[in-house]
């Protein structure tokens, strides 16, 4: 990567941060707002941010490194073992019985469901075809199309801090596909 895409992923990355403190205040009352993260809390958010990292890193690796295997067959073999795993726990947690495995599924827990396996499906195309840096900028730019949508339905009012984010969002994809 060049210096001036190392740029544009850090701005993407002060995108990510301006946005997430904007969701921190409130339009009544940003007078008792404070972040209240302890060292342990932050210690956690940095494991989870850099064990997410690597399995990204990850999988793109084993997405990449059998070109020849078709994207479907590598996806049944990676989401084997995703479905093994949350089987296990499942039933570790649930005291061995399956008959509580749909207990509290409604019609939106399944569509839930559905639309997270077709992004699994789009985002494995994405690693085996593009880069995890790709990946950071369309989860960075669907923030633009979840905010119209939820301005749209749910009348949300914007803040300085999206309006930054969004700005900042835009510079940098188009500094990262500069030549």
């Amino acid at each position: 990567m060049t210096s001036q895409q190392w740029f544009a992923v850090f701005l993407l990355l002060l995108a990510g941060v301006a946005n997430s403190y904007g969701g921190l205040h409130s339009q009544e009352d940003t007078s008792n707002m404070q972040i209240q993260v302890d060292s342990r809390g932050l210690a956690l958010m940095s494991i989870y941010c850099c064990i997410s990292g690597l399995a990204g890193v990850y999988t793109e690796y084993i997405l990449k490194k059998h070109q020849e295997v078709s994207l479907s067959l590598q996806n049944v073999l990676l989401y084997t073992y995703g479905v093994a795993f949350n089987l296990v726990g499942f039933l570790w947690t649930s005291g061995f019985q399956p008959s509580s495995f749909f207990q509290g599924f409604s019609v939106w827990t399944v569509i839930i469901i559905v639309t997270q396996a077709f992004n699994g499906l789009i985002m494995s195309a994405i690693f085996k075809h593009g880069s995890n840096i790709i990946r950071l900028f369309i989860i960075a730019s669907a923030m633009g199309v979840t905010t119209i949508l939820s301005m749209l339905l749910f009348s949300l009012q914007l803040n300085l801090y999206f309006y930054c984010a969004f700005g900042l969002v835009i510079i940098s994809l188009v500094l990262y596909h500069k030549r």
